[in-house]
């Protein structure tokens, strides 16, 4: 009697149990992903301002940047300057600190397949620099950077008011491409 009770008990409890599962089971239809209509739509628990342009960005979407851009200078998960994941292949800044030359990696292309030149990162330095930009180090590139310079098509060269030995890391959030 005692294996008959723990088997309709056991049965019981089955049967509650799916019962409860369908009752917790939604009532829409599964959702499929919608065909491909040429454009990208992403979801980021930040804050930005929605337009994917980096002078026009706060901190808080910077994020969901680092997909549309690449950056002259980019830090790894370490937080480390790493050339290899950076349009600067390689970078020097002059014994007083007040220059700095980034040397950009050729055969680099944008999504039309110009490549990039030195002037694309002088523009958009100078972009970040711009009164109405909101980019995370604005200030520091409106006040610290006296110039910047296209030295060939390759190589830029940066002119600092005062010795700025951090300019790399300073930079890395603003110079998106």
């Amino acid at each position: 009697m005692k294996g008959g009770f723990m088997k309709s008990r056991f049965m019981a409890l089955l049967i509650g149990t799916l019962v409860s599962s369908m009752n917790l089971a939604p009532v829409f239809p599964p959702v499929f992903a919608a065909p491909s209509a040429g454009e990208v739509k992403t979801v980021a628990p930040m804050w930005g301002n929605g337009i994917p342009i980096p002078y026009l960005e706060i901190t808080q979407g910077s994020d969901w940047m680092h997909l549309l851009y690449d950056y002259l200078v980019f830090q790894n998960v370490e937080g480390e300057l790493a050339p290899d994941l950076s349009l600067a292949h390689k970078w020097e800044m002059s014994p007083d600190g007040l220059t700095w030359t980034f040397y950009i990696r050729k055969g680099v292309k944008f999504h039309d397949g110009v490549e990039l030149t030195a002037k694309d990162v002088k523009f958009s330095l100078e972009l970040c620099g711009l009164p109405d930009s909101m980019s995370t180090n604005a200030s520091f590139i409106r006040r610290d950077i006296r110039n910047i310079e296209v030295k060939d098509p390759y190589t830029v060269v940066v002119h600092c008011k005062k010795p700025a030995i951090f300019l790399p890391e300073l930079i890395e959030m603003n110079d998106a491409l």
